[in-house]
């Protein structure tokens, strides 16, 4: 019955996160990719690790420390998958676990970072196996 409630509550949690309380029009706000740099940022992350994949951060939850990962392939990720999130110049900022998952993308709790930002809207996540 728990793993019922958690399942409910992270869809949920997905629904609206792009709706509520996520962060918008920050000015540390990464300048969205267009489809073939993604592709193409996908492709090098590949050659290197082909079980590597990489999402776009779609929301993230103020003091919550909770993003929303979209335009990814959701059935490639498991729980506690862990995730990298990169800015556009391919600084790290931090990294997280993958809490849950719908058909919308999945749910990333990060890590607070020792020094920078928070992941924002348009920074990327990567999980990279090797």
């Amino acid at each position: 019955m728990r793993m019922r409630s958690n399942l409910f509550l992270t869809t949920v949690i997905l629904l609206i996160l792009p709706l509520w309380g996520c962060s918008h029009g920050n000015k540390g706000q990464a300048t969205p990719y267009t489809q073939a740099q993604l592709d193409q940022i996908r492709a090098d992350f590949q050659a290197q690790d082909p079980d590597a994949r990489v999402g776009v951060v779609t929301g993230v939850v103020a003091g919550s420390n909770l993003a929303a990962v979209g335009d990814v392939r959701v059935r490639d990720f498991q729980r506690d998958d862990v995730i990298t999130f990169i800015d556009q110049h391919g600084n790290i900022l931090t990294s997280g676990h993958v809490e849950g998952a719908n058909s919308g993308g999945l749910l990333v709790r990060f890590a607070p970072p020792a020094h920078g930002r928070n992941p924002d809207i348009g920074d990327l996540a990567v999980r990279a196996v090797k």
